[in-house]
């Protein structure tokens, strides 16, 4: 068994998977209208959007795929295991592999984090995006910094604006992560949350 990011090349194979468990499984549930939905939902341009992002990956046996899940920011897409490959814990193994996987990221992020004067983090316990700020900057200038460095963060206000209160702060930073990312990735990004005692200079310096 082989678990693995997806390829371009693995589209068509993953369309297939997706549409023939839909197909198979959903009019068993539900009216044809749901699954009429849910086919054109997961089309073959939307899956492809998600393989060049970087947010699928796949189940292989014997170098056949057999399933595939997709995981944006925080939260799980698409788990489809083909029909004859069900009951046999490969879902399961999907959704694990995943959220493991993000959370030792988020944990050594965290751990990294706290050992600079300059951080502050608001949600250091908890799954999903990191929220913080770089002390004494903006959240959005603290975004751009990042920007020059090539490391993407949201910034700014909560969509949930009771969060602000619970928070204590109005704006903040989001990092989170995937199963791509790498404790590489997470240095660099933490050298980056260095530059910002001296913030100006990263831009103007």
């Amino acid at each position: 068994m082989i678990y693995e990011l997806a390829k371009p090349e693995d589209l068509q194979a993953v369309y297939n998977v997706v549409q023939h468990t839909i197909k198979t499984i959903y009019p068993k549930y539900y009216p044809m209208e749901v699954v009429d939905f849910f086919s054109e939902h997961h089309s073959e341009d939307a899956i492809e959007k998600d393989i060049k992002n970087g947010y699928v990956s796949v189940l292989k046996i014997d170098g056949t795929i057999v399933a595939t899940g997709c995981f944006v920011d925080d939260h799980i897409t698409r788990v489809y295991v083909l029909p004859e490959h069900q009951k046999k814990g490969y879902g399961t193994f999907i959704m694990k592999n995943i959220e493991e996987h993000e959370a030792m990221l988020r944990k050594y992020a965290v751990e990294k984090m706290k050992e600079l004067d300059n951080i502050e983090i608001y949600n250091e316990n908890g799954v999903g995006p990191i929220a913080f700020n770089i002390k004494n900057v903006f959240s959005q200038d603290g975004a751009s910094l990042f920007n020059t460095y090539g490391i993407a963060v949201r910034a700014g206000e909560h969509c949930a604006k009771i969060l602000d209160e619970f928070l204590k702060v109005r704006t903040t930073c989001r990092v989170s992560f995937y199963f791509y990312n790498t404790e590489e990735e997470i240095d660099q990004f933490i050298e980056a949350c260095k530059k910002g005692d001296d913030f100006l200079d990263a831009f103007f310096g």
